[in-house]
């Protein structure tokens, strides 16, 4: 059995499961989660825990017992695994040493019975299962607002872009800010000029969790903002991942939309820089994907 902490947006989520479904298939064993920083309602993603809402997720959901078979005594100490080294003294609790590093060697350190802490943003670790994985994160239809399927039946007609803007909490968050490069004009700038070398017919649409402040930038002007004012946040990267090519902001959720995007001709752009204080982030990106 290994338990997986589930924290963070859609796009943590659909990581920190991608990881823990590959170390399954790879060593067959139970998945459990670990949701329980959603039943804070003070928590910073109002919207929950996602995965089996959206997709075909049959994992359980960690019980009481679960936490001991896997830790024995040290499950009371789950509690403040994020105030304490609970790695030091448990060796059944394994926390992500370096994030957005490849850890060649951490299947090996994980057991029959582990708990996991980890953002595990690295497709690296659930590559082998891809295929697998995309087809697990297929959305569910009749959760998809009718307008966005409309749209998608156009966007899969057209040489279409999806540009992500990723605003709202990077700007507004503190904690956040600290943490995250906001991409600027000049990123997007030169992401679509190399898109329209590739595709001189390429259309552009414009997502954000700011729609309004990013309809003020300048080089977007001209392309179609995707409207998503009172619609659950799942909808954009539903669409963004029938566009035919992909913008994305350092972002876990535009990341998934991108990655989703079954054109095998696609082509994908992304930033180089992903945090705040230029730390390297080398693994984060598919090799195929255009850096920039």
């Amino acid at each position: 059995m290994i338990i997986s902490n589930i924290v963070g947006g859609l796009g943590n989520q659909m990581f920190q499961y991608a990881f823990v479904y590959a170390f399954s298939k790879k060593n067959h064993q139970e998945i459990r989660l670990d949701t329980s920083v959603y039943k804070n309602r003070k928590y910073i993603n109002p919207e929950g825990f996602l995965l089996r809402k959206l997709f075909q997720i049959e994992s359980k959901t960690a019980r009481s017992c679960d936490y001991f078979k896997v830790l024995g005594i040290y499950a009371p100490l789950l509690t403040l695994k994020n105030k304490i080294p609970l790695e030091k003294i448990c060796k059944d609790y394994i926390r992500e040493e370096n994030i957005f590093c490849f850890d060649e060697d951490i299947f090996k350190k994980l057991s029959k019975k582990k708990y996991v802490n980890g953002w595990w943003q690295v497709p690296k670790y659930f590559e082998d299962f891809k295929e697998e994985i995309t087809e697990l994160y297929t959305f569910d239809l009749d959760l998809i607002e009718k307008e966005y399927i409309n749209k998608a039946k156009k966007i899969e007609s057209e040489e279409s872009v999806s540009i992500h803007v990723r605003l709202g909490d990077y700007v507004n968050n503190d904690d956040l800010k600290r943490i995250y490069y906001i991409c600027d004009e000049d990123y997007y700038k030169r992401a679509i000029e190399n898109m329209i070398n590739k595709f001189p017919s390429a259309k552009f649409y414009i997502f954000s969790d700011d729609i309004d402040e990013a309809k003020k930038l300048k080089i977007f002007s001209g392309h179609t903002f995707i409207e998503n004012k009172n619609v659950p946040s799942w909808n954009d990267m539903y669409l963004m991942s029938k566009c035919k090519h992909s913008i994305i902001a350092n972002s876990s959720f535009s990341w998934w939309g991108a990655y989703l995007n079954n054109n095998p001709k696609k082509v994908t752009i992304a930033p180089s820089r992903w945090l705040a204080n230029k730390t390297p982030t080398p693994d984060i990106l598919p090799s195929n994907w255009l850096k920039l």
